[in-house]
């Protein structure tokens, strides 16, 4: 709708995006004491990614603004001179002056277009460049409706995040008796996994008419440690047309999840707060290998902002469907 055509990780485990949080042989001070001379560096480049995120949803927001105020030269100054964008029937424009001449006559004809966009968490690609996903919906009568998908690739160009291709592609909205779900539905059944005496036990299910996945995990951190039980709910958001899932353990630990699945692989961007009040952040990665079995990986992990090294891969077995 673009232009419209008239925790600490130490012990713990960010277990398919749920926080199972034990207590850690080594304090959390400790360990920035002990990666002391790695923190600068380190949590620099955290500072920067988060401040390269931030801006670039920022700018996704103008697009908005600039819609709604009718103003086709500040809304193609969003794009690089070179920048593309593609309708959702297919139809590209390229270079900015391009587009300043087909917002224009868009708004000349319609007048202004006030919508939303909806956004899912920015990706970095590389330094200077960024993916921004959502769904743009136009504000109409008593509410939002879903119109379109959208895909922007922004460029760091002399410290401007520009568009460097935008792409729109229909919103298909699934029926109402369809379970939005069922891409996730290898999950139903009881799993578990065990490495250097820790192990996980995970049981799924369908509930609330098949529209959530409830799950249940009980961690334990040594054979003889007691049992860390752990929720999590799997759910579906219209407004990006993804799931997205909550998490809560024992220990007071809470968080959220929001799934998509990258080259078959279900990618989980999980954002939680521990049982000290602590932020964490972790992007988790499930791989179904084989029917009763799949992998697991959290990667990109930080607590509070210092960062920790990804986990290793762990194999996940059925044990009852």
């Amino acid at each position: 709708m673009f232009v419209q055509k008239s925790q600490r990780f130490a012990v713990s485990m960010l277990a398919l995006g749920i926080m199972l949080v034990g207590t850690s042989p080594m304090s959390l001070a400790a360990k920035k004491e002990k990666h002391s001379s790695k923190k600068s560096r380190s949590t620099e480049v955290i500072t920067t990614n988060t401040d390269a995120k931030t801006a670039v949803a920022s700018q996704v927001s103008l697009i908005s603004k600039y819609l709604a105020e009718g103003d086709a030269t500040k809304l193609a100054a969003l794009w690089a001179v070179d920048g593309t964008y593609t309708d959702e029937d297919g139809i590209m424009l390229k270079g900015r002056a391009a587009l300043e001449k087909r917002f224009k006559e868009n708004i000349a004809e319609g007048g202004r277009h006030p919508v939303t966009f909806v956004q899912s968490p920015v990706q970095m690609l590389a330094e200077t460049v960024a993916l921004a996903e959502g769904v743009v919906s136009r504000n109409e009568g008593l509410g939002d409706k879903p119109q379109t998908r959208y895909s922007l690739v922004f460029v760091k160009q002399d410290g401007n995040w520009l568009i460097s291709t935008a792409t729109e592609t229909p919103l298909v909205v699934a029926s109402e008796n369809s379970n939005r779900l069922s891409d996730l539905g290898w999950l139903i059944g009881e799993w578990s996994a065990e490495r250097n005496g820790r192990s996980i036990k995970m049981k799924a299910e369908w509930t609330a008419n098949n529209k959530f996945i409830n799950c249940k995990y009980e961690t334990k951190l040594a054979p003889d440690a007691p049992v860390v039980e752990s929720r999590q709910v799997i759910g579906w958001d219209p407004r990006v047309g993804q799931p997205v899932s909550w998490h809560f353990d024992s220990s007071g630990g809470f968080g959220h999840g929001d799934w998509s699945n990258e080259k078959n692989n279900w990618v989980v961007q999980a954002v939680g707060v521990d049982r000290d009040g602590n932020t964490t952040v972790a992007t988790d990665i499930l791989s179904a290998v084989a029917p009763d079995s799949f992998s697991w990986q959290s990667v990109n992990r930080s607590v509070d902002g210092f960062p920790y090294n990804d986990s290793a891969v762990l194999k996940v077995v059925r044990v009852a469907k």
